[in-house]
């Protein structure tokens, strides 16, 4: 057993070395902030982890993020990064955070926020933030069919926002929306991996 602070220090640095790696390898670093996981013992003792006693995570000081991002860019070591969260009321610290640093982007809404208002509020404020274009689209961790279907859903969602400021004259063009309509489907993910 060692103290609670030399282990955060331990992994603050691990985090800073990681991402040199990433830099250096070209590696897109990806943060999954404010999860709890295995919040009922028992689950976890007879059933053992990822059966389903996760759950949403306390908000983490702002600050934190921050400083973390900034040792990274100050010792040249910040790749592409993408923030995601499970905390909603972080969505806007996060995102200008983000803004902050070049190459970090926030993430899709995940896990219990990739539902309709979930996304409706995270493309609001990346939307809001001067993020949207950068944005890469959906993501899922997971590896079954059956999550293709969110990703469709997403689009949905997407697709339903921009027709709605075409509509009421908030988007100008057509062309630059379907562009940004490509861009967040399908050409940002396509740069994110170097196809």
């Amino acid at each position: 057993t060692i103290p609670e602070n030399e282990f955060l220090n331990f992994l603050f640095e691990m985090y800073v070395y990681l991402a040199h790696e990433y830099k250096a390898h070209n590696v897109t670093m990806q943060l999954h902030l404010n999860v709890k996981r295995n919040a009922c013992t028992r689950l976890f003792e007879t059933v053992g982890p990822d059966a389903g006693g996760d759950c949403v995570g306390d908000p983490i000081p702002e600050r934190e993020v921050a400083v973390l991002l900034d040792t990274m860019d100050r010792r040249d070591s910040l790749p592409h990064t993408i923030l995601y969260t499970l905390e909603p009321s972080m969505y806007m610290a996060l995102a200008t955070t983000a803004g902050s640093f070049k190459g970090v982007v926030p993430g899709a809404a995940w896990w219990f926020c990739d539902h309709k208002r979930g996304m409706e509020e995270l493309l609001n404020i990346m939307a809001e933030t001067g993020h949207l274009g950068q944005f890469t689209g959906m993501l899922t961790d997971s590896r079954s069919f059956l999550s293709y279907a969110r990703h469709d859903y997403f689009r949905r969602v997407l697709c339903n926002r921009v027709a709605e400021e075409l509509m009421d004259g908030t988007f100008l063009s057509e062309k630059a929306a379907l562009k940004l309509l490509t861009d967040l489907c399908v050409e940002n993910s396509r740069k994110l991996f170097g196809e």
